[in-house]
């Protein structure tokens, strides 16, 4: 599927982070009826939530767009591993879509190359 096809099906997108120490870190889209949601949550208590609100399409869709395009997770395997960190990051990607199987990659202390680049796509829909 092109980036755009993507998009127009992508229905659910989440992502979340735990460290060893407990520290949390999720970010939630959801498109409904519709409606498109974003929340993203951080720190050491569930209720810490940074943002909880209705975004528009340009949002949604430049979201998206970075995530398929310039960070193409839809090309990352369903597990980055190696040895095993005891003390490390767990962190876990899983996208849902109308007409596809859903995709999801997650991590244990292991990341693909270009996660800065990803960190700093999920940032900026964490402020809006």
């Amino acid at each position: 599927m092109t980036v755009k096809e993507l998009i127009e099906n992508v229905t659910e997108f989440e992502f979340e982070s735990m460290t060893f120490m407990g520290n949390v870190r999720s970010l939630s889209l959801e498109k409904k009826d519709g409606k498109m949601t974003a929340c993203a949550k951080a720190g050491m208590y569930p209720g810490d939530i940074i943002r909880n609100e209705t975004i528009g399409e340009e949002e949604w869709n430049g979201f998206f767009n970075a995530l398929f395009g310039k960070c193409g997770v839809m090309d990352y395997p369903e597990e980055f591993s190696g040895n095993m960190l005891i003390d490390g990051e767990h962190w876990s990607i899983d996208i849902r879509f109308r007409n596809q199987e859903p995709k999801h990659s997650e991590g244990n202390s292991y990341y693909p190359k270009n996660w800065d680049e990803l960190m700093a796509v999920l940032g900026t829909a964490e402020k809006g």
